[in-house]
């Protein structure tokens, strides 16, 4: 997608390895770097991994070996779901975004909303944590939705427990997340994660900035006023005084 918010980044990692392979299941694995530099060699990785995933489960689902149904995210607009050895295409769950974050926050909506009590996300992404803090609080969700790491190191996290803890903060936490930076957006200098919660507890709200159709100007006056808030220069009237400031 030409027009994406990370086509820059994705513009520079192409710099780093400039190299197309012809990948094959039967070929050692290319250096990490080599292969996830290049969208078209993680294209041809994905679309290795995601047949040889739908083979395996399908061939044992039909032995009876195994009765899980998968649901598989392979880079196509339409998931493919395998049950009872066949293969389809889940035509309901299609996607055109290319982020796997919002995928995997809109497919666990989809999953409760059909009834799924218990849902595990295994990943690390502060971006996935905000989305599912975010749709748990909006939605009104009552399923039990854990975050579970990939490392054994890390902590599981109850998400519904996560945001009824912070339900004052929530409805503010997705827009503080992107304004401080997140995947797409850059990180603010010498600011942590840690400051902007902080300051979210002591009552900075967001009534325009990130609300759709909300007034540009307001949206961002409020955005500038949250920043000044986080270097300490509350007192500040506008950006360039703050920047003035802190240096």
């Amino acid at each position: 997608m030409p027009t994406a918010l990370k086509n820059c980044a994705r513009v520079s990692r192409n710099r780093q390895a400039s190299r197309q392979l012809h990948l094959h299941l039967s070929a050692p694995l290319p250096p990490q770097q080599v292969v996830l530099s290049m969208p078209e060699n993680k294209k041809q990785l994905i679309c290795l991994v995601s047949s040889a995933l739908i083979k395996e489960v399908s061939s044992r689902q039909q032995n009876g070996e195994l009765r899980t149904k998968l649901i598989l995210l392979s880079g196509e607009p339409c998931p493919i779901e395998v049950d009872k050895g066949l293969p389809v295409e889940r035509d309901d769950m299609r996607t055109t975004h290319e982020e796997a974050d919002l995928s995997i926050a809109r497919f666990c909506m989809l999953f409760a909303e059909n009834g799924l009590q218990t849902i595990n996300v295994i990943c690390d992404g502060t971006d996935v944590f905000v989305l599912l803090l975010h749709f748990y609080h909006v939605r009104s969700m009552s399923c039990k939705l854990l975050m579970q790491p990939t490392s054994p190191s890390r902590s599981l996290i109850d998400i519904g427990a996560t945001a009824n803890q912070y339900a004052a903060i929530i409805p503010h936490l997705m827009s503080a997340h992107v304004l401080s930076g997140c995947d797409t957006v850059a990180y603010m200098w010498g600011i942590g994660k840690g400051k902007v919660l902080k300051e979210l507890a002591k009552g900075a709200e967001f009534k325009h900035f990130g609300v759709h159709g909300a007034d540009t100007k307001a949206a961002v006056y409020e955005a500038a006023k949250f920043s000044v808030r986080l270097y300490g220069q509350e007192k500040a009237t506008d950006m360039s005084q703050a920047r003035h400031q802190v240096s």
